[in-house]
């Protein structure tokens, strides 16, 4: 596999969990893995002056007991990858909202690909981390639910013809490269004019030429969203990896992530494999 590194991110909730999917996605990959223990003090002490009378020992108390709580966390994971075959390094990052995005990009910037928890909505850490590494680095994203790695045998590609879409198309290769089944899938193509390429055409040429064969389906949208048509797709195919372009802007820059993408993040009910 051509992914030579992984990193994933443990938030202090659901890390276990993450860091077995990463292990799982090492083993199968191939791959070195990065492990960073993230978390942030309950108190950033950027938004706290005088008058709100919080005294300089109450928030020092409260950096001191997250900087416990990393060191246990690391710990952790330094214990249940030791009894891996996997190369590992494992670190803990404590920032505010203010740094994480330069310190997430830091800390995986040499990587090829990041193993993430699935944000959701009742998750603020999970979101927080997901939105650092798509909006503070180039990486791609793999998101799987659970700690039982799919096959990926059956790969949907979400198509639009959009920068992103190809920017996550390009990053997948070599698991498009390894799957038996893969799908273009295209919801409401435009109608192609005389003389011009079929919608779809142009990335199955493309796929092609990376020995990679695909079937292209176009589906109407009718009423519904667009979201709800690629996820009824998905459970009549039985994918196990659906690729998409990301769309938007950081949370962290007080706008959320395109509609469809956002659904798709939190509700697919299959992998996702993300760039953007």
């Amino acid at each position: 596999m051509d992914f030579p590194t992984l990193c994933t991110l443990l938030p202090e909730s659901g890390a276990a969990q993450t860091l077995e999917m990463a292990i799982a996605c090492a083993r199968r990959f191939e791959s070195h893995l990065d492990v960073v223990s993230t978390a942030a003090p309950a108190i950033v002490t950027s938004d706290f002056g005088a008058g709100f009378g919080v005294s300089g020992a109450i928030i020092a108390d409260t950096i001191e007991e997250t900087r416990v709580r990393l060191r246990d966390s690391d710990s952790t994971a330094r214990t249940r990858l030791s009894r891996e075959d996997i190369t590992w390094t494992s670190q803990a990052l404590m920032a505010g909202a203010d740094g994480l995005t330069q310190t997430v990009k830091e800390a995986c910037r040499f990587a090829d690909l990041a193993v993430l928890a699935r944000p959701t909505s009742d998750n603020f850490e999970s979101e927080v981390l997901f939105d650092a590494v798509l909006f503070g680095s180039d990486l791609p994203i793999l998101l799987c639910d659970g700690s039982d790695l799919p096959n990926f045998d059956s790969i949907t590609i979400a198509w639009d013809s959009s920068d992103q879409a190809l920017a996550a198309t390009r990053a997948a290769l070599p698991l498009l490269r390894q799957a038996k089944v893969v799908t273009i899938l295209m919801v409401d193509p435009p109608q192609s004019t005389e003389g011009r390429f079929a919608p779809g055409e142009c990335l199955a040429t493309f796929l092609s030429r990376h020995d990679i064969e695909c079937k292209i389906e176009l589906l109407p949208r009718m009423k519904a969203r667009i979201a709800d048509v690629m996820k009824q797709h998905i459970r009549e195919t039985q994918a196990d990896l659906l690729i998409m372009g990301a769309y938007g802007h950081s949370k962290l820059r007080e706008q959320l992530l395109g509609g469809v993408t956002r659904e798709m993040v939190q509700n697919s009910g299959v992998s996702l494999f993300l760039a953007r």
